[in-house]
């Protein structure tokens, strides 16, 4: 054998070794997509944030990666141009409200997504005991992931 042949015989030779030791589900991995996040879970990672944010007198604009993770761009411009309005906002856009309550934290819950192609439809619950707060959260395919599109009280 010619030592270029050798080489290459020994470097196939390991692969296949290596490959072949590796468990079934890891070469799956390696070629699978990472799963979407479901659109209830989106919404409900996004009002926990949210309401921690509020309890901190944050606005959403402190932390702009994030806000954009989850809420579509068209929404973001949306919100964006009625604050700049001279009317402003009334309440808060996504808990419908002027202000939030202190039940809220650590209390937010959402039901299974309704998922029609691009778009999904959950209801996010916040707070616990007699007045649960509860809003109508639309998602929409954005980016390659789920983003809220629209809210409204429920």
């Amino acid at each position: 054998m010619k030592p270029g042949i050798r080489t290459i015989a020994l470097a196939c030779l390991a692969s296949a070794m290596v490959i072949g030791n590796l468990p079934a589900d890891a070469t799956a991995m390696a070629v699978t997509a990472p799963r979407l996040k479901a659109p209830d879970a989106v919404a409900r990672d996004f009002y926990t944030w949210y309401v921690g944010l509020m309890a901190h007198d944050k606005e959403p604009t402190d932390e702009p990666q994030v806000y954009a993770r989850y809420v579509s761009k068209s929404l973001r411009a949306s919100i964006a141009r009625q604050i700049a309005s001279p009317d402003g906002m009334e309440a808060d856009y996504f808990v419908k409200a002027q202000d939030y309550m202190d039940s809220w934290i650590g209390h937010v819950a959402s039901t299974p997504a309704m998922v029609r192609g691009n778009t999904a439809r959950t209801v996010v619950t916040l707070g616990s005991g007699a007045k649960p707060w509860r809003l109508s959260v639309q998602l929409a395919k954005e980016d390659g992931g789920w983003k809220i599109a629209s809210v409204s009280r429920r």
